[in-house]
């Protein structure tokens, strides 16, 4: 715009100079003095025009990845990215989402839970046994155990750890698990952890609950009247399940 009004005025003060040279009294001084003005006033319009031009490139910098304004973009798209990637919950494992209370514009807290997974890759049994029972017991001994959701149905699993410390008031709790014990007239004795690797998952994935009760039977050793005993107990148990 400032060059095409310089251009104008340039051609129109060299006219004013031709008729001039041509018939020096055809103009009056002050048509003379407007062209000279309007010509000069172009001249610093395109000269600010170029200066105005030059500051706005050096503040633009370079037009490549180098751009201070373009790294200042990436950085921003990329940190909206990375809070995306955030904002999305991936369970590590297969399970179910229990206790899930929030709802569309819940903001979420460092270190405060959103919900609970529990996990069905990897179901198993915690029994908690007494200490007088557990010297019989081996790793992979045989176990038959009933759930009252599954009331007439019995299933086997085998010993896969037996804890070695528990929490107490005399010992320091750390990671112990804690047991809870009964107190009466006879001391009770002291239970421990037993893992019991289920047989068959797949049947007591959709069933099972996590924190339900499990009647637990191991078989210790090969003695047919005990072991038949035990067995005949665990059956009548389970369909004792129905009416308690």
């Amino acid at each position: 715009m400032a060059k095409a009004q310089l251009d104008r005025a340039d051609r129109n003060w060299n006219r004013v100079q031709k008729v001039i040279r041509e018939n020096e009294g055809a103009l009056s001084e002050a048509d003379k003095d407007q062209s000279e003005t309007a010509y000069f006033q172009a001249v610093e319009q395109v000269a600010s025009a170029e200066a105005s031009l030059e500051r706005d490139q050096q503040r633009l910098g370079d037009s490549g990845p180098d751009n201070p304004k373009i790294r200042v973009a990436i950085q921003a798209l990329e940190k909206a990215q990375l809070d995306l990637a955030f904002s999305t919950v991936v369970a590590p494992t297969d399970g179910v989402i229990e206790s899930y209370d929030i709802d569309v514009g819940y903001y979420a807290s460092v270190g405060q839970p959103l919900t609970t997974l529990i996990s069905t890759s990897d179901v198993w049994i915690q029994a908690n046994m007494k200490e007088n029972n557990l010297s019989l017991m081996n790793i992979d001994d045989h176990v038959e155990f009933i759930f009252d959701i599954a009331p007439g149905k019995v299933f086997k699993g085998t010993i896969r750890s037996m804890g070695y410390g528990v929490s107490t008031d005399q010992t320091n709790k750390g990671g112990l698990p804690d047991i809870s014990s009964k107190s009466g007239w006879l001391q009770d004795p002291q239970r421990f952890p037993v893992i019991i690797n289920i047989q068959d998952e797949k049947e007591l994935k959709n069933i099972i609950r996590l924190g339900g009760q499990v009647d637990v039977v191991v078989y210790t050793g090969n003695s047919f009247i005990l072991n038949t005993i035990a067995k005949f107990r665990i059956h009548f148990m389970s369909w004792l399940s129905y009416v308690r």
